[in-house]
């Protein structure tokens, strides 16, 4: 019995042994991507920053700044953020556009409607020119009628 009992017991003792060498292996590996991921986050930090002020720059009406998440953030919840920050661009520059196609449209009728004023304000000058030289000459008439009688 005793010799099974040892044997068993050798039999735990080397699963144990094996259990321990996977866990610090796994530790090992842990700590060196735990590195890796650190140095990577350093390395985003100065185009973070950098993207910042070029945004900045850019004076936007509504500012927005990159920030890293040390915790990091899915795919999927970078890519909702990011359609998200698209479909508001997309909806300004829509009103924008809207804007001055209004803008367009308003400065065209604007043009016509001074065109139109413009046009009837040189025909009534023109008008008013040839009634007072029909009066100057008129009046020029009389007075010689009058130097006469």
């Amino acid at each position: 019995m005793w010799t099974g009992s040892k044997g068993r017991f050798r039999h735990w003792r080397e699963y144990i042994l094996e259990a321990e060498a996977a866990r610090n292996e796994c530790e090992v590996k842990t700590w060196g991507l735990d590195a890796t991921l650190r140095q990577i986050f350093k390395e985003l930090e100065t185009p973070s920053v950098e993207c910042n002020q070029a945004i900045r720059r850019l004076k936007r009406g509504d500012y927005m700044q990159y920030k890293l998440n040390g915790k990091g953030s899915t795919p999927a919840a970078t890519n909702q953020q990011s359609q998200d920050n698209n479909s508001r661009v997309e909806e300004k520059t829509n009103c924008l556009t809207e804007v001055q196609s209004q803008d367009k449209s308003r400065l065209s009728l604007m043009k016509k409607e001074l065109k139109s004023y413009i046009s009837m304000c040189y025909t009534e000058a023109n008008q008013i020119t040839e009634v007072l030289n029909e009066r100057h000459i008129s009046w020029a008439l009389w007075k010689e009628k009058q130097k006469f009688f």
